[in-house]
């Protein structure tokens, strides 16, 4: 019997769920959008020079004073986790529109947002730093700038930290692979981490989860092959095929067969 394909089946999280996060996700991107607003550098007033050392905020009513290097740290840290929030919404609708949204993924969506304020102000001192361009001074500082390329960066987390492991891995010695090392993401070749369920029937909708599996073509169950039905470079969408045997999972691709070492049991 075939698995279930809407939003209520095996790990597929129902609408007693979906609405929840929704407004959750909704209401915390209004939060951090009008918290940027209110922590945002004021423009220096008529006939001054220079950039003021404080600045006056007012957050729902409550006043009070905030240098300034305090408050452009706060205004990309909110700005990256503005885009980790546009990041999780796209991925939400995306996956509940497809009727696909699984338990396993659901503490993915509060983290993105912190996930971007983390890399935004990472970002933010690695430039003002001179790391990646030459050293900036507070009265040099664009916020605009900044708060671009935080939000960019927090929209896009798995290419920063891709960009930032590039830069500077010639300034490190490569770290020692411990006995449960996997296959780095960049060499190219598929890497399951995760396969969901293991066991079922014939006609059972089975998610892989790892890396480079764009370029999968095919998935093995005990030596018969099915086309995936949805592929992305970091998620797979097969049905187990008929005549499948229980056996190993394996995948197919350019580079030949990749063998996972996960085991799927065909029930009848």
């Amino acid at each position: 019997m075939p698995a279930p394909s809407g939003p209520v089946g095996i790990n597929r999280v129902g609408v007693w769920g979906i609405t929840p996060l929704s407004l959750l996700l909704v209401l915390g991107a209004v939060v951090l959008l009008y918290t940027l607003i209110a922590f945002w550098p004021a423009p220096a007033p008529a006939g001054t020079t220079g950039t003021p050392t404080t600045s006056e905020i007012n957050y729902f009513g409550y006043k009070f004073s905030l240098s300034t290097e305090a408050q452009l740290f706060v205004v990309v840290a909110l700005a990256g986790a503005l885009g980790g929030m546009l990041h999780a919404l796209r991925s939400l609708y995306w996956y509940v529109g497809n009727r696909d949204l699984r338990r396993s993924w659901i503490l993915m969506y509060p983290i993105l947002p912190l996930v971007g304020a983390v890399l935004g102000t990472i970002f933010y001192v690695v430039v003002r730093g001179g790391l990646l361009t030459t050293q900036t001074s507070t009265q040099d500082v664009n916020a605009y700038g900044f708060a671009a390329v935080s939000a960019i960066v927090g929209l896009f987390s798995e290419q920063a930290v891709g960009k930032l492991k590039e830069v500077f891995a010639a300034l490190f010695a490569p770290a020692e692979k411990g006995s449960d090392h996997v296959a780095a993401a960049q060499t190219g070749t598929p890497v399951v981490s995760s396969v969901e369920p293991q066991a079922g029937p014939i006609g059972t909708n089975v998610i892989v989860v790892g890396a480079n599996l764009a370029n999968v073509t095919a998935i093995e169950f005990g030596g018969v092959s099915a086309q995936p039905t949805q592929t992305s470079d970091t998620q797979l969408t097969v049905t187990v095929p008929k005549g499948a045997a229980s056996g190993e999972i394996a995948l197919v691709s350019g580079d030949g067969r990749v063998s996972t070492g996960i085991q799927y049991t065909v029930t009848a």
